[in-house]
């Protein structure tokens, strides 16, 4: 996924991951939410044996690429359904 929004400096990509980070933080931040999103999803995609990176650029925007393995099908294992008569 890419955008071409404000992107992020290099002290927040550091820490882009972790639960409750956010660009701005503290009681005047500009951006809503929790700082759960990014945390929450990096978490999900690594138990599904993927990864994810964020590339990104102040004032140019962020590009969050993920990678998921591809399940095995019938055709990749070698197996073909069975007519039992």
């Amino acid at each position: 996924m890419e955008d071409t929004g404000i992107g992020m400096d290099a002290d927040t990509v550091e820490h882009v991951f972790e639960p409750f980070r956010q660009a701005s933080e503290g009681l005047n931040r500009e951006y809503e939410g929790t700082g759960l999103g990014l945390a929450v999803t990096k978490q999900v995609i690594e138990k599904m044996n993927g990864d994810i990176e964020v590339d990104t650029e102040e004032d140019a925007g962020t590009c969050v690429r993920l990678r998921l393995p591809r399940a095995a099908s019938e055709a990749d294992a070698g197996s073909s359904p069975v007519d039992e008569q």
